[in-house]
């Protein structure tokens, strides 16, 4: 089974960046889909991918786009970037919106079939 790590957020507004860390290990197993998609045709991939994305001041995802990435698969990252635009959060506290500057995830291949 594949494995997805987050790394450490970078987070402006009213959202902790716990609460966005929870919401984001809820919908983990979308990014895996993602991931697992092209890891079927190339068995070797494997990588660090950061995404960038706003919050509205309704929860909703504004905005989601892939930072930066050494995956090297456009369309695994594409894949993460739409989920990404799905998701929901809480609504900010006092309304505007929360500015997820960096996401990282680190998807990682099982080596040796396990």
């Amino acid at each position: 089974v594949p494995r997805i790590r987050q790394g450490n957020a970078d987070v402006h507004g009213s959202l902790s960046k716990e609460v966005i860390r929870r919401v984001v290990q809820r919908h983990l197993n979308e990014v895996k889909f993602c991931y697992e998609q092209q890891l079927a045709q190339r068995p070797d991939l494997r990588g660090r991918v950061v995404a960038s994305f706003i919050i509205a001041a309704d929860g909703r995802v504004q905005s989601a786009a892939i930072r930066e990435s050494d995956l090297g698969s456009p369309p695994a990252e594409a894949c993460i970037s739409q989920a990404i635009q799905r998701w929901s959060f809480p609504a900010p506290e006092g309304g505007g919106l929360v500015v997820v500057n960096s996401y990282p995830f680190v998807l990682e291949a099982p080596e040796g079939g396990e």
